[in-house]
């Protein structure tokens, strides 16, 4: 929800949406931790937990559109003569 809300996947495509929901939870567990950990055990989710937060999503949501933009030039070097 707070990818969405902040905007951070309105530059995705459709397409990377799923990739999006398949990483989360690896991403989140790797680079994550300790706000996870902290929203776990108070149910609060305070201004330094929620940038940590904010900088993984970042890095996630950045990855994807590296992924996809390589992809694409894949794509348009095969289809071309």
């Amino acid at each position: 929800m707070l990818a969405v809300q902040e905007g951070l996947l309105d530059a995705l495509p459709l397409t990377a949406m799923a990739r999006f929901r398949a990483r989360l939870a690896d991403a989140l567990d790797t680079d994550a931790t300790e706000p996870l950990r902290g929203l776990d055990q108070t149910g609060e989710l305070d201004e330094g937990m929620r940038k940590e937060l904010m900088e993984a999503l970042t890095r996630l949501a950045a990855s994807l559109a590296t992924d996809t933009k390589a992809a694409d030039a894949g794509n348009t070097a095969a289809a071309s003569p």
